[in-house]
């Protein structure tokens, strides 16, 4: 995650460049695989069983750097120790998290590891949360 990171900002960090951050939904059948839970998937535009990753990607102009993702577990599986692992989730993941809270410790993260950026962007489902737009404004 380092080197990712350290290369992302090689390629485009910069003080006026942008970090975006979104969530890609991927639709599954079944429930084993860890994290599937009847969630908002955008691709088929409604609730329906699938894993949710929180994504931060670096952009400056048309040039672009994966920063990182992280899979969201709702809570009907942190309120599940025994489903956590036997699914082999690591126990220091299995507490319940916000989209919001992973974002902005993703955010921590590539900041730590020295990436620079000017602004932040995120949809409607990160907007309209009071404590995410806080914790942009603490981390300036």
């Amino acid at each position: 995650m380092q080197q990712l990171a350290q290369q992302a900002q090689l390629l485009c960090g910069k003080k006026h460049a942008v970090l975006i951050i979104d969530d890609t939904a991927l639709p599954k059948s079944g429930d084993r695989s860890v994290g599937v839970a009847p969630q908002y998937c955008g691709v088929q535009r409604r609730v329906t069983n699938c894993q949710v990753l929180v994504t931060l990607t670096l952009a400056d102009g048309p040039v672009f750097a994966p920063l990182g993702m992280r899979l969201f577990l709702p809570q009907v599986w942190t309120a599940d120790p025994l489903r956590c692992a036997s699914a082999g989730v690591p126990a220091q993941l299995r507490a319940f998290a916000t989209k919001q809270d992973l974002a902005l410790n993703e955010l921590d993260r590539v900041r730590d590891a020295g990436v620079t950026f000017g602004v932040v962007v995120a949809d409607a489902g990160y907007g309209s949360s009071v404590a995410f737009r806080r914790g942009l404004t603490q981390r300036g």
